[in-house]
């Protein structure tokens, strides 16, 4: 893939497959390598969320790189010549995140377990259908109704050919 591509992924997969630090590693990486990009990650709780930034952070922390500004609690704040990249980390318990902003780079975790799980809807039409930007969708399975339903419908279509996103499934018995 060329860091140019748009990729954007739905996931399926079972638990403790390391699903979401790939992403949030492959996301930090466009984050740090690409001036202008802004990456937001959302998890379904704080905890998550939390736990999630702290493994960006990590990467951070071991660049080889002088480090301009500490990073905030939930943001690290990446200087360019041409422009700064932000990487932030929030969770998904109220129903305004990510509205009335542009981002480039979305890693959505778990949306059948956010507390309000339409705001996906939302943060969807805060991602620009070009080139150059990342979108992904990942969860375990939640059902086909209820909370699931979102996440299950999406997958559905993009299984179908019918949807921008590229699905992914990493069943439990491929890992060992």
């Amino acid at each position: 893939l060329d860091s140019s591509d748009k990729l954007w992924f739905i996931v399926l997969k079972s638990r403790q497959v390391y699903s979401s630090t790939f992403f949030c590693a492959l996301s930090f990486i466009r984050t740090l390598e690409q001036a202008g990009t802004h990456s937001l990650v959302l998890a379904h709780d704080l905890f998550t969320s939390h736990d999630l930034f702290q493994k960006v952070k990590t990467f951070y922390d071991h660049l080889p790189l002088p480090k301009l500004r500490e990073p905030r609690i939930n943001e690290i704040v990446l200087p360019f010549p041409s422009g700064s990249s932000r990487y932030r980390v929030i969770s998904a318990g109220s129903v305004a995140k990510g509205r009335g902003t542009t981002q480039t780079c979305m890693l959505l975790s778990e949306i059948p377990s956010w507390p309000h799980p339409d705001i996906a809807t939302g943060l969807f039409q805060a991602m620009p259908d070009l080139p150059n930007t990342m979108l992904v969708e990942e969860s375990t399975a939640k059902g086909i109704s209820g909370p699931g339903k979102l996440f299950y419908e999406e997958w559905g279509r993009a299984v179908r050919l019918e949807s921008d996103l590229e699905p992914i499934f990493i069943p439990w018995f491929e890992m060992p």
